[in-house]
């Protein structure tokens, strides 16, 4: 290798980048070709070099010569591991996704290697000296213990967006590659990507490696403390990081931390900021999932220590079925959300700093999407559908002259022919306004499409009286999604509604009812007959900037299936009448 650098840096020609690529392509020929190659001082100082090069892909070049081979089963050197560490130090913050991503599935390519290497020479090794530990396997031990407590460093509160999820990124692959082994209790949802052969081979000689053991109390309790993140993608890792291990044995379940955790999901669940509110979603699936009847209790005790529970509140306490925590939590949860919306018809100007509706809205998401995937007794299921429907539409009724107001960024109380009376309350309140009211408002419509598309989008519409959904339930969300489209002047308002309104109508379109299946092409023929109408034409937005109509008819006539014949009037007679009356009266 000396001798071909010195013969580059002879060529008049010949730059830094091209010496130092042509480098990297005699290590990477002379590691296919030569038995004995190992990872010498002179091949570190030119794989650093690259690691630090501007040019991203002669980095990736240099992290392939480090990680990449042509079997699996090929033991990389020990030698050559801590020049991953130094690589993903100095590149953990990189801000290209084009960049991140390869570096991540060469990564997975070691791992892999360490993983099935070192199960051929532990087996080869307990045939011919017993059972000690193999010094390779040992070296690798000591390497991964050391690139976990690299990655868990890089998750403190001052880290770039970019270094927290490299940093989960490599933890998720350490969970995925050294799960648990099958002598142990994986947790339940935990989907292992390992071949089962590999896991079979290794209960008899014992795993390499275990990332759930290798992982202290302080550091689970940090990937918690990660769940504030205020980036999604970052959130849903740690949600699956942590599902990879038993809580009871990282500290998680103590009941003086447990005790925080529920506290904190309240705080964060009424905080008027959006972030805090996604926060308090992911903090419940984390708590259902360690603790579920703890947290109901402690829901429990919100509901019944609320100013505004009443007899009945207590009533529907009480005949709760223990036996289903998930629906469990979300029936309390709509009580919460009962008891807010009363405070908010009282005053909803004092509810959007006090006790905003979205968040325990998202929440109540949140616990359903856990609870459809859990058992479930189908009364309870259907009383808790109904019951959320009913909620959704109180609170789009009172969020509805805001959001579609025709100036909702600079609505007043009692302005513009709205209702005066104390339902918008007064500018009074501290840290209230209009630009508030309308987050509000938007946020909670945003969360109730939401929520109706979650709910048509799994429980099937049919005519059956024991159908989740019933006819007159259809209606009444139909109702809330038709009114969002056609008259809301908010985008972010309508925006959410057009997917909830498209699932709707594939629901409609593929059921085998009549009376569903008409249903779409009706609305459309009813929205012509309303655009012809001088009178209900003023009511409906349609030329307004980035109004929510046309979302409507596209949601309609693009989820309508080819194959069953076209229903929708989609003639030219209908056409023209819509494109004429646009143009005249607009």
């Amino acid at each position: 290798m000396d001798m071909i650098r010195s013969s580059l840096r002879g060529v008049d020609t010949a730059t830094a980048d091209a010496v130092l690529t042509t480098e990297l392509a005699c290590l990477r020929c002379a590691k296919s070709h030569l038995a004995n190659f190992s990872w010498g001082h002179g091949y570190e100082k030119t794989f650093i070099a690259a690691t630090h090069h501007k040019d991203e892909q002669i980095q990736l070049s240099a992290l392939g010569l480090l990680c990449e081979s042509v079997r699996t089963t090929e033991p990389p050197p020990p030698s050559s591991l801590p020049l991953l560490l130094t690589f993903l130090y100095l590149n953990g913050a990189t801000q290209s996704p084009n960049f991140r991503y390869p570096i991540i599935t060469t990564v997975k390519k070691l791992l892999v290697r360490i993983r099935d290497s070192s199960y051929a020479m532990r087996k080869q090794y307990s045939k011919s000296k017993g059972p000690d530990p193999h010094p390779t396997v040992t070296s690798y031990q000591s390497f991964l213990r050391s690139l976990v407590s690299q990655q868990f460093n890089a998750l403190h509160p001052f880290s770039s967006y970019q270094r927290r999820h490299m940093a989960l990124s490599v933890l998720h692959l350490l969970s995925s590659v050294f799960p648990l082994s099958s002598n142990d209790t994986p947790p339940v949802g935990h989907k292992s990507s390992v071949d089962e052969g590999c896991l079979t081979k290794e209960t008899f000689i014992g795993p390499v490696f275990e990332f759930p053991k290798a992982v202290s109390v302080n550091q689970a309790r940090r990937l918690v403390y990660s769940l504030r993140d205020s980036y999604d993608a970052n959130r849903a890792l740690v949600l699956e990081l942590l599902a990879c291990f038993p809580l009871d044995s990282h500290g998680l379940k103590d009941q003086p931390y447990l005790n925080y955790l529920n506290a904190s999901f309240y705080a964060c669940m009424c905080s008027p900021k959006a972030v805090d509110c996604t926060t308090a979603s992911y903090l419940l699936r984390l708590l259902l999932r360690a603790e579920s009847t703890q947290f109901n209790s402690f829901l429990q005790d919100r509901i019944l220590g609320a100013e505004h529970h009443s007899q009945n509140t207590s009533d529907m306490l009480e005949n709760l079925d223990d036996n289903s925590p998930y629906w469990v939590a979300v029936s309390r949860l709509l009580l919460i959300l009962q008891s807010q919306l009363k405070e908010a018809k009282e005053d909803l100007l004092a509810a959007t700093v006090q006790n905003p509706l979205y968040g325990v809205m998202q929440s109540v998401r949140a616990a359903l999407e856990e609870a459809k995937e859990m058992s479930y007794d189908k009364e309870i299921c259907r009383v808790t559908i109904a019951k959320t429907i009913e909620l959704c539409s109180e609170v789009a009724t009172l969020a509805s002259p805001v959001v579609c107001n025709s100036s909702p960024e600079g609505f007043l109380p009692g302005a513009q022919g709205l209702p005066a009376d104390n339902r918008y309350g007064t500018p009074a309140v501290k840290g209230a306004g209009a630009q508030s009211l309308l987050l509000c408002c938007w946020h909670a419509m945003k969360e109730i499409s939401l929520l109706m598309g979650l709910l048509v989008g799994w429980a099937p519409i049919s005519d059956n009286p024991n159908s989740l959904l019933t006819p007159t339930q259809v209606d009444a969300i139909a109702s809330i999604f038709t009114h969002q489209l056609t008259e809301a002047r908010h985008r972010g308002a309508f925006e959410m509604a057009y997917s909830g309104f498209q699932k709707l109508c594939q629901s409609l379109w593929g059921s085998p009812s009549p009376r569903f299946h008409h249903m779409p092409s009706q609305w459309v023929t009813e929205l012509l007959e309303s655009l012809q109408s001088k009178s209900m034409s003023r009511l409906l937005s349609i030329t307004r900037r980035s109004a929510g109509l046309p979302f409507y008819l596209q949601a309609i006539l693009t989820s309508e299936p080819s194959h069953a014949g076209r229903q929708c009037p989609k003639g030219d007679h209908e056409n023209t009448a819509l494109s004429g009356h646009s143009l005249q009266d607009y």
